[in-house]
């Protein structure tokens, strides 16, 4: 099914309640801060590898006053350093998002090289199971640039305790060597996920997977969470009666003046 993922993970996480959220490929922290809203309670960790944008998050108070917890590390299937590939930003700020522990290919590469460095690597088990207490619920948002698969390799351990996984996918090579769409899912399956929708636009979208094993009690939440947002995706996407759909999720949903509706969506 094709919905606006970044409102279903939001209406995911928000009746669930994860106790650990991560944000993986933070890149600005907004998304964290977004997360924090709609879970006073949980713990919220991002993580962000290009050294640019990890200064300017910790500079920004709005982590600080968020309780945003920072990590400047990759998320990936190792513990130790990783390559890393950081974009020229100059005057396009849209490339701050680009950077990558792989080189871009030569169809999207962008005019000036980029500068290889190395950066600390985690795997995500690692992280959570050095945790105390360690979390019994997690949700994870990923926008790795290229390196999904390797993210996700790093969470057998604790698969058990993820409820929802948000993640962007491309169904070709925008970066030399990575894993596509169809082996980031075979992966997934592996671990015990199945796909809930897909984002809208493409070669490069987002996936939103969840348990495959559920109970019924689960399987009426996801029917739910899936409607709200198709019709959520609709008033964002077309701006017609939002006022009144915005009323109805909050209502279902018990939403706070944090909209799903907002427009940045990351």
């Amino acid at each position: 099914m094709r919905v606006d993922t970044s409102i279903l993970f939001q209406i995911l996480i928000r009746t669930q309640k994860p106790e650990l959220v991560c944000d993986v490929g933070s890149l600005d922290g907004d998304r964290a801060c977004r997360f924090r809203s709609l879970l006073p309670q949980a713990r919220v960790v991002a993580f962000e590898a290009n050294p640019i944008n990890a200064r300017a998050m910790r500079e920004d108070a709005r982590h600080r006053d968020a309780a945003i917890e920072l990590h400047d590390e990759a998320a990936s299937d190792l513990d130790g350093h990783v390559r890393f590939f950081v974009e020229h930003v100059g005057a396009n700020t849209a490339c701050r998002g680009m950077s990558s522990t792989r080189r871009r290919s030569e169809e999207y590469r962008l005019p000036q090289e980029p500068i290889q460095t190395e950066v600390p690597a985690v795997r995500l088990e690692t992280f959570v199971l050095g945790s105390h207490p360690i979390p019994a619920t997690i949700a994870l948002w990923i926008d790795a640039e290229g390196a999904a698969f390797e993210v996700l390799s790093g969470i057998e351990r604790i698969r058990d305790r993820v409820q929802v996984v948000h993640v962007e996918v491309e169904e070709r090579e925008v970066w030399y060597g990575q894993k596509v769409k169809g082996e980031v899912v075979g992966l997934m399956q592996r671990l015990g996920f199945r796909e809930l929708a897909r984002g809208l636009a493409s070669p490069q979208y987002d996936v939103v997977f969840v348990p495959a094993e559920t109970t019924a009690g689960s399987k009426a939440r996801y029917r739910c969470a899936l409607a709200v947002a198709s019709v959520l995706s609709l008033v964002r996407r077309h701006r017609i009666g939002a006022w009144m759909l915005r009323t109805l999720a909050r209502a279902i949903l018990g939403l706070g003046p944090s909209s799903v509706l907002s427009r940045r969506s990351g």
